[in-house]
């Protein structure tokens, strides 16, 4: 397991190392059991990892490692969010001004408001 955050619902959430042949995935406990969740991704993401787990200040829960996915209105869907890069993601955070920074391994450091990626410092 990767990283660990608290959502806004008590649920724990937590990164799922690669798992061959398996898509990306997280898990949460809510309180009871633990509950999986793969994401739908192309066969070229298969046994991948989820290093990040983020809770954004409205409350939604992003997973980041090989691609950036956001979790959907509904609850418990999650959507790829298109990258400018390859590299796995290390660490993701959110700035006060709702600016997400993003650090990849070997990509750089990248920056993300309102959809838009620019990078902002390479390797």
């Amino acid at each position: 397991m990767w990283g660990s955050v608290l959502d806004k619902r008590g649920y724990l959430w937590f990164g799922l190392e690669s798992r061959p042949e398996k898509p990306p995935a997280a898990c949460y406990w809510d309180g009871e059991k633990l509950n999986l969740i793969e994401l739908d991704v192309e066969a070229t993401s298969q046994g991948k990892s989820i290093h990040r787990v983020l809770v954004d200040d409205t409350g939604k829960v992003w997973l980041a490692g090989y691609g950036l996915f956001r979790e959907t209105r509904g609850g418990f869907g999650f959507e790829e969010v298109p990258c400018k890069f390859d590299d796995p993601i290390l660490d993701f955070i959110q700035r006060r001004d709702c600016t997400f920074l993003i650090a990849t391994d070997g990509g750089g450091l990248f920056g993300m408001r309102g959809g838009a990626m620019t990078r902002l410092a390479s390797e």
